[in-house]
């Protein structure tokens, strides 16, 4: 191969390699994208070690709508070492001026909405927020967009199958069929 040939064929691989994040090619899209529905996923929690420094850690996620300010996992060791079964993972929201933390366990889920603070036993449902625990269905008809997020567990939104960190942010209707077992939260527009 000539010299000049590598070089030119190289240099067109790096910039095209540097682009893809621009262009989209490489913000984690799972699925299809139309409209303005699109499948992503959230980066792993950042784990504390109790007694800690915690660290804020937002994500940083560009195709969010910009109604979603925050949001913002992290996982707290049960142990204070490392991951395990039992680790309080929480996951705190701010909608436009509006600040939510949902925390879950193994056993419990606790969402705190202003100054108010619950338990969800099966199903929470505020302006802002719905969470579903376990076996749910619901739908949503569109017009209002809204993001959907499996925190644990499997779930089907609108025939897509989804695990635990993904999500779709969509203005249609949804579907959501989710299985035993599993967490999911859908996050209303104001």
């Amino acid at each position: 191969m000539e010299r000049r040939s590598f070089i030119k064929t190289t240099a067109a691989g790096i910039a095209t390699s540097l682009l893809a994040p621009s262009l989209g090619l490489s913000n984690g899209v799972l699925g299809k994208a139309s409209s303005l529905q699109s499948f992503y996923r959230i980066p792993d929690a950042m784990g504390h070690i109790r007694h800690g420094l915690f660290q804020l850690n937002p994500v940083h996620q560009p195709l969010l709508p910009h109604w979603l300010r925050l949001f913002e996992p992290h996982r707290f060791f049960h142990d204070g070492m490392e991951a395990g079964g039992n680790d309080l993972q929480t996951f705190t929201i701010k909608v436009k001026e509006h600040f939510i933390t949902l925390g879950h366990s193994a056993a419990e889920v606790h969402i705190m909405e202003g100054d108010d603070a619950m338990t969800c036993e099966s199903q929470h449902q505020s302006d802002a927020l719905t969470v579903m625990r376990d076996k749910h269905s619901l739908l949503y008809d569109g017009g209002k967009e809204r993001v959907a997020i499996v925190l644990k567990g499997e779930a089907q939104i609108n025939g897509e199958s989804f695990s635990t960190h993904e999500f779709i942010v969509s203005d249609e209707g949804l579907n959501i069929e989710q299985e035993e077992g599993a967490l999911s939260v859908v996050i209303h527009q104001p």
